[in-house]
């Protein structure tokens, strides 16, 4: 892999280097963010990995340039390093930013390597399920299965056809969805009380996928359960499955109550919690058939329909580092599913 390295401190950038050589892999190194920059923003540069430090004595902050090398190569890794003390702020930059975070505490070669092949690892990782993704999208392509793209018509415009929907059955799946959603940090020593209590109305909430979004994402859901279709699997789901559109959920938090950390927190140092949102939903399986009345023609059609059920609400703690503290992140009892 190409790695690129941003660091005004000579030593750190050789160590990296030589790390980043010794594991098989090219080190672009730069000593100035004016460098990195440029070299990030040639179209023909080719860069997986960069590690990117903050500061820079005579030009600032690396994480002020994140946003303008996302656009330049939105798949490269980015990792921040720093070693200086790291505060609040910074750490809740890195979340938004959805970017990596390297203490430099020292630049031994072996916690170099350690760093290096884990990020490589994670880049892999990532690159080998985008290949399954193309891979599964391509057979669904080849497959012949072309009632998922006749579902809106993109087929011949004077082909006529019609939908069949033969099942809809529950899958006893549960989903965030599209994911949680952060709606407040709490620091040490700070309070928060709430003074308005979260509703959603299960009407905004249904939608339907098929297979990977092919012929059908989440975003077209709420076209979709306009037409004829769409509005049968509705009446089912409510006559099968006694699901009542037009239910209010309802969180768990209420006015008066107020966020905060705990005197056992403090014991175990933790230093700020987020708190976290999110609508989980029922998926559902419906079995459709589109059957061309040209020639007759049947293609199955699978669709998952999410279901609003329960709103969420979790926290997230982390320590003086600003690493999550283990066993205290609220999420991983759930599944989240982005669009």
């Amino acid at each position: 892999m190409n790695i690129l390295i941003a660091d005004d401190t000579a030593p750190a950038a050789h160590a990296f280097e030589a790390a980043i050589r010794k594991l098989g892999h090219k080190p672009l190194v730069c000593t100035t963010l004016a460098e990195a920059t440029s070299i990030i923003n040639n179209p023909n540069s080719s860069i997986e990995i960069a590690f990117l430090d903050n500061y820079f004595e005579k030009e600032g902050f690396g994480i002020d340039k994140i946003r303008e090398y996302r656009r330049a190569k939105p798949d490269m890794d980015i990792v921040v390093t720093t070693k200086y003390p790291v505060k609040p702020e910074l750490v809740t930059e890195i979340i938004a930013l959805e970017v990596g975070f390297f203490k430099k505490h020292t630049i031994d070669p072996t916690w170099l390597e350690a760093e290096i092949s884990q990020r490589v690892n994670i880049k892999l990782s990532k690159d080998r399920a985008l290949r399954r993704q193309i891979e599964g999208l391509q057979k669904v392509a080849e497959s012949g299965g072309e009632g998922v793209f006749r579902l809106f018509g993109l087929g011949s415009a004077k082909r006529r056809k019609k939908f069949i929907v033969d099942l809809v059955e529950h899958t006893n799946e549960k989903v965030i969805l599209p994911k949680c959603e952060r709606f407040r940090t709490v620091h040490i020593g700070q309070t928060f009380e709430i003074s308005e209590e979260y509703k959603f109305e299960c009407s905004q909430g249904i939608k339907a996928s098929t297979r990977m979004g092919v012929g059908l994402g989440l975003e077209e859901s709420t076209k979709f359960f306009s037409t004829k279709v769409g509005l049968e699997i509705k009446q089912r789901l409510q006559t099968e499955f006694h699901i009542e559109e037009s239910r209010t959920l309802q969180g768990s938090l209420r006015v008066g109550q107020k966020l905060g950390l705990t005197a056992e927190d403090e014991k175990r140092q933790t230093r700020r919690r987020e708190y976290y949102r999110g609508i989980q939903h029922d998926v559902y399986r419906a079995s459709l058939r589109s059957i061309c009345e040209h020639c007759g023609a049947s293609d199955p059609i699978i669709l998952r329909v999410y279901v609003p059920s329960s709103v969420v609400e979790v926290s997230v703690a982390y320590d003086k580092s600003g690493m999550r503290v283990a066993g205290e992140d609220g999420r991983e009892g759930y599944t989240e599913l982005s669009p």
